[in-house]
């Protein structure tokens, strides 16, 4: 999870140089606390179809003590926060964060590096740290595209595999998003990843979205009010539609054909064949 200012796409042939290939690596979004709880408690989504856990460094069961319930993929994750979140993300706010792989040691001039790839645009960079046991390590770099109004965050990152090392006692000289995922994940439930992420958005957000997914891919749809992406394993869809911006629909992968359909709070969910589809109704 980011800091809010900084907040939560990409691996495919593309203006990049194949050692600049950012992939999503997991988003988030805020949510009421009746939806919150609702999904938490719910009989059937966390013992059958998701992966759960209430975030590092345990990975530990959700309980209702639990202020994000973390849905964790193969290559990616999702993040539902409720309003006791300990990083204070307002209800309706979004982020998106994506990662690229990275390897031992790490190279110098990521910044200006980055720089170049967002060409003209207003980037600025933070740094993270993280401690365990006593030891405090560099965590992640980020950068992002300041913007205090909107409601959805974006930032790209890259991680240091001494982070992977320090929270599980093995050496680790590469970070993938897949080599994370693994110490979290158990394999038994139904769905296996994120298919794609649907964004309602303002003219705003819509452009700035729009300007930084070009730096990375060119769509492979595009009208004036909506632009597709494949990202690697996951398809991204601008739309131009709404006066506030928001995270419309996300679809997931199951390892099974399923027929399901739950209101969850403000959340529909429906399942047909091998796809699970969580649509936010407000």
């Amino acid at each position: 999870m980011i800091p809010v200012m900084l907040v939560a796409l990409f691996a495919f042939e593309s203006k990049m140089q194949p050692e600049r290939l950012f992939n999503l690596n997991h988003f988030y979004i805020s949510i009421d606390r009746e939806t919150f709880e609702a999904f938490r408690d719910h009989p059937e989504l966390l013992s059958r179809y998701f992966e759960a856990d209430s975030g590092m460094p345990e990975f530990g069961p959700v309980t209702d003590s639990t202020g994000i319930i973390y849905l964790r993929g193969e290559t990616v994750y999702m993040e539902l926060m409720g309003p006791d979140n300990r990083f204070n993300v307002a209800q309706g706010v979004t982020g998106i964060g994506f990662s690229e792989d990275t390897k031992l040691p790490l190279e110098d001039g990521w910044q200006e590096n980055t720089r170049r790839l967002f060409d003209g645009m207003d980037l600025e960079f933070g740094k993270n740290t993280y401690t365990s046991r006593g030891e405090e390590i560099s965590w992640f770099e980020t950068a992002y595209v300041p913007d205090s109004e909107t409601t959805i965050y974006t930032w790209y990152s890259r991680y240091n595999p001494d982070f992977l090392s320090l929270i599980t006692d093995q050496v680790y000289s590469e970070y993938t998003r897949e080599a994370y995922l693994r110490l979290a994940r158990s394999g038994t439930k139904q769905v296996q990843n994120i298919n794609s992420l649907t964004l309602s958005l303002t003219s705003d957000d819509f452009d700035r979205i729009q300007d930084e997914l070009n730096a990375v891919y060119e769509p492979y749809d595009k009208t004036d009010t909506q632009n597709i992406y494949q990202a690697g394993d996951v398809t991204i869809r601008l739309i131009r539609a709404e006066d506030i911006s928001r995270l419309a629909e996300v679809e997931f992968i199951l390892q099974e054909n399923h027929t399901c359909s739950y209101q969850v709070g403000t959340i529909i969910i429906s399942c047909e064949d091998s796809r699970l589809r969580m649509r936010f109704t407000r």
